[in-house]
């Protein structure tokens, strides 16, 4: 477990934490944010109000880093860690997801990350942890890349990252983590030493396979794509244009929807792991775990397709570019070009308007839709309930 170097310090009007928390290779600020907290004995709350009371801190997913808020706050963080501002950098998603197409811009959205809300009553959402690396290190600590949303399972043991107490069964939230007893391999709701838990979960070769893939293309920066030099924002683009065709395959009849033929055509429907609609029209990011996996699966299936076979299918269901064009505001990837551009585009010369139709009531499929995410919402909010609960029969203990 290696530490970070150690530079100067940025600021004269802040000083280093009286006991020293250092910052580990890979670690999350939300993971050294908490430690610090808990070593100095005070919530991670009041060393953040200590220093920039001015702003609510607490509500921001600090992972992200600070930079859209004020970046001496960032500065001052490398002061508090003994470490250099490169580093505390170097440890935001804000840094690390730019080669998978992030743009660093305040309150950005950050693809392929999943999100972490702490304020919302009825979007309680759990940060991801392998309980044999919290087990096996020698000072408990979470990575960030642990909060990728194709990081599905543990690079080091090969088993399935875990997001929820196996105690309580409820999520594993860092920071609602308190002094006196408080550790980061504990559920911060019943105190269980998570790394005493098991996991019967599988790994799923094709979703593992993509993991591994991402990994080595941001490693890279550079990948093969239709016999094309691709960078990695390129290829992190084409999964998630082939998630997204995935998606869309499995949302109307199977035997009227375009896209659905498209994939039995190209030989996706074979042995393994079954398409299987999502509960929700969520984005990938939001959507749970097991759904997820099977997305990577399928995505990682499509991506072993060569261009000859693409093309010819699309020939024989005689599809043209307007296929895929998915969403109201389709991107086509670059890396698919190779097949877009070989499609008919059906819209040169077609200057009709669309006629307006009349409205209409939701379809089964919409209801079903929005009926899912609603007992999405009531079991979130049935949890932040049991929380509130525990919570006050532990104070009157």
């Amino acid at each position: 477990m290696a530490l970070v170097a150690y530079t100067k310090s940025y600021s004269d009007k802040i000083n280093p934490l009286p006991i020293r928390t250092p910052l580990y290779d890979g670690e999350s600020l939300t993971s050294w944010i908490v430690r610090a907290g808990l070593n100095q004995g005070c919530d991670y709350g009041a060393i953040l109000y200590y220093h920039w009371s001015q702003y609510a801190l607490l509500q921001c997913d600090f992972d992200k880093g600070f930079d859209a808020i004020d970046p001496k706050i960032n500065e001052g963080l490398a002061v508090l860690a003994k470490t250099s501002l490169e580093q505390i950098n170097q440890h935001t998603l804000i840094t690390q997801t730019q080669a998978m197409g992030n743009e660093i811009k305040p309150n950005n959205k950050l693809k392929w990350v999943v999100p972490v809300i702490k304020t919302s009553k009825d979007k309680i959402t759990p940060y991801p942890f392998c309980h044999l690396c919290l087990r096996e290190d020698k000072t408990a600590y979470l990575k960030y890349k642990w909060r990728y949303s194709w990081y599905v399972y543990c690079d080091v043991h090969k088993i399935a990252m875990s997001e929820t107490c196996f105690n309580c069964d409820l999520p594993y939230q860092p920071f609602r983590i308190k002094v006196p007893n408080g550790h980061l391999n504990h559920c911060p709701h019943c105190d269980f030493e998570l790394s005493h838990a098991l996991t019967n979960l599988l790994v799923v070769d094709e979703a593992y396979e993509f993991q591994k893939n991402a990994e080595k293309v941001l490693s890279t920066n550079q990948c093969i794509i239709f016999n094309q030099t691709c960078d990695s924002k390129q290829w992190f683009e084409l999964m998630l244009f082939y998630i997204n065709l995935i998606r869309k395959s499995l949302l109307s009849n199977k035997k009227t929807n375009q896209h659905y033929r498209l994939l039995v055509r190209l030989g996706m429907e074979t042995d393994g792991i079954p398409l299987v609609k999502p509960k929700t029209g969520l984005d990938f990011d939001l959507l749970p775990r097991h759904e997820r996996i099977m997305l990577m699966a399928y995505a990682t299936r499509l991506s072993k397709i060569p261009l000859e076979k693409w093309l010819s299918v699309c020939k024989e269901l005689k599809l043209s570019q307007s296929a895929f064009k998915l969403g109201k505001k389709p991107i086509i990837p670059v890396a698919f070009n190779p097949i877009f551009e070989k499609l008919i585009d059906k819209t040169v010369g077609n200057t009709k308007p669309i006629a307006k139709t009349p409205l209409k009531p939701k379809s089964v499929k919409a209801v079903t839709v929005s009926w899912e995410r609603m007992k999405t919402k009531i079991a979130k909010l049935e949890t932040y309930a049991k929380i509130k609960t525990d919570n006050k029969a532990r104070k009157t203990t």
